[in-house]
């Protein structure tokens, strides 16, 4: 008996920290600090990721399908009018929001390998990669020409972004083993930042980020993809925690930036190509302490929840606004008409990753664990 209590007292102890990890205070707080999910216990997800993950996709779904429209009906005539027109315009832009999703991207595919020279096993690695992605897109692009959807749309909005994360992903052994030998990831972001540059220089009057085709789109976003992987080894080496109003300074200046560059673009010789690089560096300097904060402080239950089906909102909001122009609704006014469109849109998403995303991401883990035991 006296023997047994030690490993009794572990085992109740065990018990009461998996309990913890799903009871909360009524202030929001957990009740202990295991609870407080950990990156280091989830290396392939950090908390907080996903509710940036649900907003960034918001903002390029509104960037597409039209703003909340606060300022219908505005007189834009008069210089207070004219001034908060042009403020709410610039407000929301979808581009930088991709942005966003690199370094994002970037984060989660080097985080795990933080510390190893190769990856493990590629087929496991390539297969869990492509899969995901690819068993929603085929779907969609098929759906897409069905109700008429063209292609060159297509491309501009979603696509090139798409193709521009299968090729990092099949760059990214590579990428991993150069830097092996060096002391960080900076002189390959400082490299990718040149030629991004020098794509940019091919048509130094772009307005548009995606502007120089499949061919070159990928090498102008590559930068903001490697700040995100040099995100994860700062994460990893680092657990600085950020208040609570520093955090809100650096959201505050993140947006303020995205509108700087959206306002750039259309009232200005300036374009995206030119701005957002910069924009995704900051961004990577802002999730650093986005991750640490999150570790402490927990997000929001339905963001977080809404980002688990979020590339399925990036990847099917223009087929459910196509499909949402022929639903016989009447006009009842702008806010409940871009309401209603709206929540058709997001209603779409989530069934549509019901239908697709969710079973792609069980059979990608499915086909990498079995690729993964045969050729480790």
């Amino acid at each position: 008996m006296v023997s047994g209590a030690p490993i009794e007292k572990r085992k109740l102890e065990e018990m009461l920290s998996r309990v913890a990890n799903f009871v909360k205070l009524p202030s929001g707080r957990v009740r202990t600090r295991t609870a407080t999910l950990q990156i280091n216990s989830a290396p392939h997800v950090a908390r907080g990721l996903d509710s940036i993950r649900f907003l960034c996709a918001s903002w390029v779904v509104m960037d597409h399908i039209g703003d909340p429209p606060i300022t219908a009906g505005i007189d834009k005539s008069s210089v207070l009018g004219w001034l908060i027109n042009g403020i709410w315009n610039n407000a929301i832009s979808g581009p930088a929001a991709v942005i966003v999703f690199f370094v994002i991207s970037g984060f989660c595919i080097h985080y795990p390998q933080t510390g190893k020279k190769v990856i493990g096993s590629l087929p496991s690695y390539f297969a869990r990669r492509y899969i995901r992605i690819l068993v929603p897109l085929v779907p969609a692009i098929v759906v897409s020409v069905l109700l008429g959807i063209h292609l060159n749309l297509f491309n501009e909005t979603i696509l090139w972004s798409l193709l521009a994360e299968l090729i990092y992903y099949s760059l990214y052994p590579l990428l991993l083993a150069l830097r092996q030998r060096l002391t960080s990831w900076i002189p390959l972001i400082a490299g990718a930042f040149v030629i991004a540059l020098a794509v940019a220089a091919t048509d130094p009057t772009a307005g548009d980020y995606p502007s120089y085709g499949f061919a070159l789109n990928w090498l102008l976003g590559l930068p903001c993809w490697l700040a995100g992987c040099e995100v994860a080894e700062q994460i990893r080496n680092s657990s600085d925690r950020t208040s609570n109003s520093a955090i809100w300074r650096w959201r505050a200046a993140v947006w303020f930036l995205a509108f700087v560059c959206c306002a750039l673009r259309f009232h200005s010789p300036i374009g995206y190509p030119w701005t957002l690089n910069l924009f995704g560096m900051f961004v990577a300097v802002w999730l650093v302490r986005e991750i640490h904060h999150f570790q402490s402080v927990p997000p929001f239950r339905l963001a977080e929840w809404a980002g688990r089906w979020s590339y399925s909102l990036y990847l099917s909001h223009i087929l459910a606004n196509t499909i949402f122009k022929h639903v016989p609704i009447p006009n009842l006014g702008f806010f409940i008409n871009w309401a209603c469109q709206m929540s058709f849109v997001l209603i779409f998403a989530f069934i549509f990753a019901l239908a697709l995303e969710f079973p792609g991401h069980a059979f990608a883990r499915w086909a990498g664990n079995g690729l993964g035991k045969r050729w480790s």
